[in-house]
């Protein structure tokens, strides 16, 4: 018994005691290279510049793929697919100790994933940032049959043809945790992230602003999945069709203290637009959002009724909520949002600039959710109340 815990000790040390730091270019002049040179537990190292290189696999080894980070935060290290296929492809059963940490993954095209492309494997993404990345399907990820971890990354203008112009999701269950879905597009469904077929993701801090599809599902459509959306920000997004916010088909996820505001759709739904499914909605604010049909906070189908509790509806154009939805309690739904945060005009829980420019254009009116001091008149009283409070972020 000694004697095999013994050896057991010896296997471990020397198993730490091989792995390695390989450096790029020192070491080897590319990644691929490295890559190739590398075992099990080491970290390849890769200094700033711009590495125009793609297809880059690692061959289901646990090692650590790791950019610079410089003096002024910025990330360092450039990985440019040059538009000839994914940057990443993890298809070897690749799992949580395979990690690309601090890299900018730019100019990938292929037709799914162009960023990075993962098949039945669950690597680790951290701090990376994403852009400028094409795919058929999945623009910046592309997940089949996996399910990876990714945080505290940024997708920036990536785009698809089809489905989810920064991740899409199909079988897979990520969990996404503090990142960023700015600018991202598709032509059909999910401009930021597109799941479907039991993508059960868990999606948490995750801030989606000014991403647009084609069709359905700005920011996130949630299709035959019961995702799970937690303390996330979805604001500024415009659909083409419905669920300028978000857009959920035949899958009931949750929605926990999220924030859905300002963003638009072309027809239903201008935050959230629910078919044949009941998604969960608790401690959410809903508001300033527009449809151009109906719908302006909620659309819900005769085939759905989205269970609210402690939330607020409000301030969306044309209706708050069309269709069914049961009240569990603690609801506000009104043309005009609680006055709990002065200086948020629009109701979007926020004060910044669509504030001002609301403040503005209610110039010398009554209109209550610009007139700050209830005086009667919306007035430079109230434009000194906004800016003293400009930048805040309601709770």
């Amino acid at each position: 018994m000694t004697s095999s815990i013994v050896l057991l000790t010896y296997f471990a040390v020397a198993s730490i005691a091989l792995s390695e730091t390989i450096y790029v270019p020192a070491d080897h002049s590319t990644i691929a290279a490295a890559i190739d040179a590398s075992d099990n537990g080491d970290v390849i190292e890769v200094s700033s510049g711009i590495y125009n290189e793609n297809s880059l696999d690692t061959s289901g080894k646990s090692i650590t793929i790791l950019g610079t980070i410089e003096a002024d935060g910025t990330l360092g290290t450039i990985i440019d697919g040059n538009l000839s296929g994914s940057v990443f492809r993890f298809n070897s059963g690749e799992g949580p100790d395979t990690m690309l940490k601090n890299l900018v993954i730019r100019n990938g095209d292929s037709p799914q994933g162009g960023g990075i492309f993962c098949s039945g494997t669950d690597p680790t993404i951290k701090g990376c940032l994403l852009t400028g990345n094409y795919g058929y399907t999945g623009g910046g990820i592309s997940c089949y049959y996996s399910d990876p971890t990714i945080t505290n990354c940024i997708f920036l203008n990536n785009s698809s043809d089809t489905y989810g112009g920064g991740i899409r999701c199909l079988q897979s269950s990520p969990v996404i945790r503090d990142c960023t879905f700015i600018e991202n597009s598709t032509l059909q469904n999910g401009g930021g992230i597109f799941l479907t077929n039991n993508s059960n993701a868990e999606i948490q801090n995750c801030t989606f602003t000014e991403n647009f599809a084609g069709l359905n599902g700005a920011a996130i459509m949630v299709e035959v999945s019961n995702a799970q959306l937690l303390d996330c920000t979805i604001k500024g997004n415009t659909a083409s069709q419905s669920g300028g916010g978000v857009y959920v088909i035949s899958g009931n996820p949750t929605f926990t203290d999220c924030n859905i505001n300002n963003n638009e759709a072309g027809s239903r739904g201008g935050g959230l637009y629910c078919s044949t499914s009941s998604p969960s909605i608790d401690g959410c604010t809903i508001s300033a959002n527009y449809a151009a049909n109906t719908g302006g906070g909620i659309y819900s189908t005769t085939t759905s009724s989205p269970p609210l509790s402690d939330s607020n509806v409000c301030a969306n154009i044309p209706i708050q909520i069309y269709g069914n939805w049961d009240d569990e309690g603690d609801n506000v739904v009104a043309d005009v949002c609680p006055a709990d945060c002065i200086g948020d005009a629009t109701g979007d829980g926020y004060v910044d600039v669509n504030d001002v420019l609301y403040l503005l254009s209610a110039w010398g009116t009554n209109d209550p959710n610009a007139d700050f001091d209830d005086n009667g008149t919306v007035d430079v009283d109230d434009i000194l109340e906004l800016l003293s409070r400009y930048g805040t972020i309601c709770e």
